[in-house]
């Protein structure tokens, strides 16, 4: 054991009559001045990974067909799948304007075509 506690350095204190080592030496550390914080504004993430026109016109042609396609030939149902959808067409209008328009012209053909079929 005597052999253990010198390997550790702790048979020193014990034999110096020392329960725990004294801090003669204080080191302090050097004080670094802190850099001012760089606010960064937030990224407007409204979770819609639409990276090109060609994959927003793509968007917004699913949208029209299935609309088309699920749509029970009630005006109410055409404007409740409209809204369903307003956050995906909201970003379309914002970031694509053009495969907006295009979406917007072939919902006022499926109104049109309501009541006629």
């Amino acid at each position: 054991m005597t052999k253990c506690l010198a390997l550790f350095g702790l048979g020193h204190y014990i034999y110096a009559g020392e329960d725990v080592p004294s801090a003669d030496k204080v080191v302090e550390a050097p004080v670094q001045q802190q850099q001012p914080v760089q606010v960064i504004e937030p990224v407007r993430n409204d979770g819609f990974n639409i990276p090109d026109l060609e994959t927003a016109k793509s968007t917004a042609t699913f949208i029209t067909d299935t609309a088309r396609d699920f749509n029970s030939g009630s005006l109410d149902d055409l404007k409740g799948f409209w809204a369903s959808n307003e956050a995906l067409i909201n970003h379309l209008k914002a970031s694509f304007p053009e495969a907006y328009d295009e979406m917007v012209a072939a919902f006022t053909s499926i109104k049109e075509n309501i009541g006629k079929e």
